[in-house]
Parts: structure tokens; sequence; C-alpha cells
């Protein structure tokens, strides 16, 4: 498994999703608009990082919902139709 340190984060290029996660996980996504995903399992907050640089927390998100939309085909998609269960 590849992983670097990043901030706060690290930098997961594989997890199996029945790990557990005791620190916070970044993911790079294949996504024409979210350039990153990371979670922090303690919080149950999930940030989604946009190629324009901007970024949003969603909190409240558990760790099967986070693995869901990062595993997605299409990360966008997954993020919307989670967003729209708000």
């Amino acid at each position: 498994m590849l992983a670097h340190r990043v901030g706060a984060c690290i930098i997961r290029a594989m997890i199996p999703t029945t790990t557990p996660l005791s620190e916070p996980v970044c993911y790079d996504v294949v996504s024409s608009f979210i350039a990153q995903v990371s979670y922090v399992p303690d919080d149950m907050e999930m940030t989604v990082t946009f190629h324009n640089g901007s970024d949003y927390t969603y909190t409240n998100v558990d760790r099967e919902t986070f693995d869901d939309i990062r595993l997605s085909a299409s990360v966008g998609k997954a993020l919307n139709d989670f967003k729209g269960g708000l």
C-alpha cells in the first residue's frame, strides 16, 4: 500500500474498506470536478476538495458512505446522490 503524509492526513493509494482507520486519510480521485476526498474517522467528517481549490466538509458521514463515494465509478455522481439525501 502506498501512503505519504500531507498536512494532517495520510494520502493513501488504496486501503481496504475493512481496515480500521485511526487517523485522517486522503484519497486522490479521478473526477472532472473533484480532486480529493478525505476523512477524519474520529469526527466522522468528509472533506471534498475540488480542482478549483475550494473544499467543503460534510459532518456525520459514516465510513461506509465515505468508502462508497471514493470508490464509485463516478465520484461526482456519488457525491451528488449523497447530497440529495441530506
